[in-house]
């Protein structure tokens, strides 16, 4: 792709699906955004997210 030829990461945003999500990685997205991970957060909820996250990925 073009993105790959500029050694550009792709970013695919307003993901809202599962089956959307799996389409983006399966053409080898290499970010993907939207409401289905997570909808717009303020500074302090999304630091609450975060350490949330981080906790179940030590589970």
């Amino acid at each position: 792709s073009l993105a790959r030829a500029l050694m550009a990461d792709i970013t695919a945003e307003g993901v809202e699906t599962k089956a959307q999500a799996d389409f983006m990685k399966e053409i080898s997205c290499d970010e993907i955004q939207g409401y289905l991970y997570s909808r717009p957060l303020s500074p302090e909820a999304l630091e609450e997210f975060l350490k949330n996250e981080a906790l179940r990925a030590e589970a």
